[in-house]
């Protein structure tokens, strides 16, 4: 906020660039701001549709974290790929333990505006396609908001 404030923005100026920021972040790393650090945001920011953005984006980041997701066959280490280079036999090993059900792969990254798009609308998708019983295996490349991620998931 130094640099807003160094050059003299008004409050409502100041709050759309603090907003902006906090959502930038939120948005490329999915992970919710510490308690801490929301009590300040929410002390710095004046406009109540500010603080009412930043709230909603930090509550989404907590409810993806806070999701069930049976570890064991969601999550797979590159390290069990790490002698492989053909995608067949990579792809093949991916959906193996969904053999015989319906596959709905996805192929994304978190700095792809269309990708994040996309999985916003996921939740309208699954309950569209719920009757089907739908596996939705996603992959994406390690990426260092996927760590911190990991990381603030072990914290808990």
């Amino acid at each position: 906020m130094a640099i807003a404030d160094s050059i003299g923005c008004d409050r409502t100026v100041r709050d759309f660039y603090l907003t902006s920021i906090c959502l930038n972040e939120l948005e490329h790393t999915y992970v919710p701001f510490q308690e801490e650090r929301l009590k300040f945001i929410m002390n710095e920011l004046s406009l109540p549709i500010a603080k009412k953005r930043v709230m909603e984006a930090n509550d989404k980041c907590i409810a993806l974290m806070n999701r069930n997701i049976d570890n064991s066959l969601s999550i797979k280490p590159s390290s069990d790929f790490e002698n492989m280079s053909d995608g067949e036999k990579i792809f093949s090993k991916i959906i193996e333990p969904y053999r015989g059900k319906i596959i709905l792969t996805d192929i994304w990254g978190i700095w792809c505006g269309p990708c994040v798009q996309a999985l916003k609308n996921s939740k309208e998708e699954f309950e569209r396609l719920k009757p089907y019983d739908i596996i939705y295996p996603y992959l994406a490349n390690n990426s260092r908001a996927g760590r911190r991620l990991e990381e603030h998931n072990k914290g808990k």
